[in-house]
């Protein structure tokens, strides 16, 4: 009997100890839930705080990242070779096919294609909307092309230069169509060939030959070696060494000519002047007009 009342006394002490330990569990979970309910609300808080923080600061919100799978793919592949024939593509900074040329600062909108054989690229299209092509050409002013040629630069706003070697179009809407050499310096000024030829002022040109030079505002040399027109609207249009540098004066060809009188001009011939106001020679050899409407035949 002793045995079985110990027992029961046991029995009962446990079950009372084990609902105080229940009770106190329970009161204890309790807290914890509103313990952490207390933490996610402050949590919310926080991060409400955060986000106003980030649009006073001008900070853009995370952009969550979008896997992409290849089947979405807009080109089609076969044999190493992909078409896209139903889309338009849209590269705002631009865009290098062949080599990345380091030391450039590549302006936005740009297209280089680069094939240079030295180690990195060599273009630079550091201009707005610039574009190169061939090796070692620099097309600095906004808009500027350089579409093929080695060492080439244009650097006036839409400038360009078409191919050649060492050309430069350094004005406003200057060109340099080929060669080696050539400069066009004046706004809108151009120089279609040949080798060190310079158009220097605007609207000037130079057709071609070597080392002539139209330096007179709407002035042009149309080829040969030496020539020179430096009057407002003077033209000389070949041979050698001639010179025109009066307004609207002009050499047709020969040798050593000058045309130096206002309207003054000279058709060829050697050695050969006009300094007489609308005066004019007609060839020959030494031949001078020095009076004013004078013609010398």
């Amino acid at each position: 009997m002793k045995i079985e009342s110990t027992a029961k006394c046991v029995a009962a002490a446990l079950a009372a100890v084990s609902v105080v330990a229940i009770c106190t569990l329970g009161h204890r979970l309790r807290e914890m839930t509103v313990k952490f309910s207390i933490i996610e609300s402050r949590m919310d808080d926080l991060s409400a705080q955060y986000d106003t923080l980030k649009q006073k600061m001008g900070i853009a919100p995370s952009i969550p990242k979008v896997s992409r799978s290849l089947d979405a793919s807009p080109f089609l592949c076969e044999n190493g070779i992909c078409t896209a024939e139903d889309f338009h593509f849209i590269f705002p900074r631009g865009i290098v096919i062949g080599h990345y040329n380091s030391g450039c600062e590549y302006g936005n909108a740009t297209l280089s294609v680069d094939g240079s054989s030295t180690l990195g690229g060599s273009n630079c299209p550091s201009g707005m909307g610039s574009v190169t092509f061939g090796a070692g050409n620099l097309a600095s002013g906004g808009y500027s092309t350089i579409t093929g040629g080695v060492g080439n630069t244009a650097s006036g706003v839409s400038s360009s230069v078409s191919g050649g070697y060492l050309n430069k179009a350094s004005a406003s809407g200057a060109s340099v169509s080929s060669g080696y050499g050539n400069a066009a310096g004046g706004t809108y000024s151009a120089v279609s060939g040949g080798y060190g030829n310079k158009a220097s002022v605007h609207f000037s040109s130079v057709s071609g030959g070597y080392a002539s030079e139209a330096r007179g505002p709407y002035s042009s040399v149309s080829g040969g070696n030496g020539n020179v027109a430096s009057g407002d609207y003077s033209s000389v249009s070949g041979g050698s060494g001639n010179t025109a540098s009066n307004e609207f004066s002009s050499v047709n060809g020969g040798k050593n000519n000058e045309a130096s009188g206002l309207y003054s001009s000279v058709n060829g011939g050697d050695s050969n002047a006009a300094s007489g106001s609308r005066s004019s020679v007609n060839g020959g050899q030494r031949n001078q007009a020095n009076k004013p409407v004078t013609i010398k035949p």
